[in-house]
Formats: structure tokens, sequence, C-alpha cells
């Protein structure tokens, strides 16, 4: 007999649902979600995460949130960090707007990695790495879609050759 119980998530609670936003509903045996489409999803707890107990009456309550990024990154380089710890330390405040933004800033993965349970701050040359392979990347797509244009008009250059 296993000794473990389940999680509990409050009613109105913040969770993630495969990288989705969702608010929990209700929970019994299973757990009733409702996403941001309106729509209700029964799920098991292990199948979502809790980001802020709440409490969050609707999904579109939320606000864009403004905080230090950069100066909290640096501040945190090379460690892992909770989101509530996180959460106050950019924006100044744990708040499900705040919770949802550093989730975010997450799923970016351009300042941060790993669970929201467990976000490891990248450091400031990790975050070097990651900014230069996306300009790179982002200037091959730039040139391959250029590319694409000038043979659809017939206007191939030396250098596509």
């Amino acid at each position: 007999m296993s000794d473990k119980s389940p999680r509990r998530f409050p009613d109105n609670s913040l969770v993630l649902y495969r990288s989705s936003l969702a608010r929990v509903v209700g929970s019994a045996d299973k757990i009733t979600i409702e996403l941001a489409d309106k729509k209700t999803v029964l799920v098991r707890d292990k199948d979502i995460t809790l980001l802020h107990p709440g409490p969050v009456v609707t999904l579109a309550e939320l606000t864009e949130e403004r905080g230090e990024i950069e100066e909290a990154c640096g501040l945190l380089a090379g460690q892992t960090v909770g989101l509530a710890e996180l959460a106050e330390l950019i924006y100044g405040h744990f708040t499900p707007s705040s919770a949802w933004a550093v989730c975010k800033l997450l799923q970016d993965g351009l300042f941060l990695c790993g669970v929201p349970e467990a976000i490891m701050v990248r450091t400031h040359a990790e975050y070097e790495k990651e900014a230069r392979n996306r300009t790179v990347k982002a200037a091959e797509k730039g040139a391959i879609k250029a590319f694409v244009e000038r043979v659809r008009q017939g206007k191939i250059v030396e250098d596509d050759k």
C-alpha cells in the first residue's frame, strides 16, 4: 500500500497543463480545469503543475507584467530557484500574473531553463550563446525566405547559385 497521497490543487488556482495556462475549477478523483478557450477538461493531478494558489476567477484577469528581468537574472545567474522567489525578485510580487510571466520566460528559454518547480537561471555566457544562436537561425530563415522569393520572381542573383 502506497503512502503517497495525491497532490491537491485549490479551486481557482493557476496551473500549467501541456504548456498552456489553465484554472482549476474543482477536484474529486480527477481535477476539472478550465483552459483559455473556456473549455473544461478532466485531468489527473500529475498532468498539471501548480503555478499560483490563486484565487483566479478567470484567465482573462491576468495582466501583462513588467519587471527587472535582466537584473534579477544577473543576480541569480547559475542558480536554481523556485517560481515564487523568481517572480518576487523580477516583478516585486508573487501574483497569478507574475507567476504566468515567469512561466512564459521559462518557456521562451532565453534567460531561464528547467521546470516551474526548479528554474535554472542561465549564466551570462549561456544567455549570450542562446541569443547568438537565435540571431543566426533568424538570419538563416530570412535568407531562405528571400531566396524563395527571388526564385518565384525569376530574379536569381550570383550568390544563389
